[in-house]
């Protein structure tokens, strides 16, 4: 898989945390770590790919993972909200970290915004 370069760097406001959520910093790395070993561009659990803010929009089988106007409506956030993603491994359950499950509460309040250019590659 090619690996773009990314040309511009983005940056999320979070108004609770009064910090700025990074793309780079903070939301690819989460994705990279934590759902990427499912929803990557060659194992595409539930059809869905993380890999590109595209195909992150574009969903899987349950429709678009995240929805811009509607952040509460995203199935990307309801599902990790209610500790169903990550799912459990070897009957453990997985549930996100709170400073996680946040960082996921601001891409999808922000539309889930992305560089278009850049792909995700899972153990990046």
């Amino acid at each position: 898989m090619l690996q773009v370069t990314l040309t511009c760097a983005l940056c999320l406001s979070s108004p609770a945390a009064g910090v700025e959520v990074d793309f780079d910093r903070d939301i690819a790395p989460l994705l990279i770590r934590r759902c990427l070993e499912c929803h990557n561009d060659a194992g595409r659990s539930g059809g869905l790919r993380l890999t590109e803010a595209r195909t992150l929009r574009q969903g899987g089988d349950g429709g678009p993972a995240v929805t811009a106007d509607d952040a509460q409506s995203s199935l990307l956030l309801r599902r990790v909200l209610a500790d169903e993603m990550p799912p459990p491994r070897n009957e453990i359950p997985q549930p996100l970290p709170e400073a996680e499950k946040a960082v996921l509460e601001q891409l999808a309040l922000a539309g889930s915004p992305g560089p278009e250019a850049r792909v995700l590659v899972p153990y990046e």
